[in-house]
């Protein structure tokens, strides 16, 4: 199989593109790194629970109880009376009934709010950190504990 005298440059010009991205691939080029990586050691920070409290977080109301209250009052309102004051009652109906769903909502949702846990830490080196916690069992004021990276554990 013979080339082309044009297909040639095109094929060389492909071959050394490809070469030169390989180089721009890796940090140091073709040779390798410039500068070997360097290892992180984990230090650990000792200390005593200071203080822990109890964080609850309701959840916010969706809008669906406003929307369904205001559907079902409008179409309750709209039973009632003719003409024009079966329009004042729909309307009166819907944005009553859009109020109570709301209400009802938020109280649903404040039943089921989300617990975390806000331990604060006094390390022997005088330094004071708060860690957010999702679960605190067995966690007491006063508790010997370790900080490695951010990560609390018993000492």
């Amino acid at each position: 199989m013979q080339l082309s005298s044009r297909l040639l440059p095109a094929t060389l010009a492909t071959l050394l593109a490809a070469l030169a991205s390989v180089g721009c691939a890796s940090p140091g080029g073709l040779l390798g790194p410039a500068v070997a990586p360097t290892t992180q050691v984990a230090t650990a920070e000792r200390g005593v629970i200071a203080a822990i409290e109890i964080v609850d977080q309701p959840v916010a109301a969706a809008g669906g109880g406003a929307v369904a209250g205001g559907l079902i009052g409008g179409v309750l309102g709209n039973q009632v009376g003719n003409g024009s004051g079966r329009t004042v009652a729909t309307i009166a109906g819907a944005v009553g009934g859009a109020l109570l769903g709301h209400k009802l909502e938020e109280r649903q949702r404040a039943a089921t709010s989300t617990r975390s846990y806000q331990v604060r830490v006094r390390f022997d080196s005088g330094a004071t950190q708060t860690f957010h916690l999702a679960h605190a069992e067995g966690w007491r004021v006063g508790d010997r504990v370790r900080s490695i990276q951010g990560t609390l554990t018993r000492d």
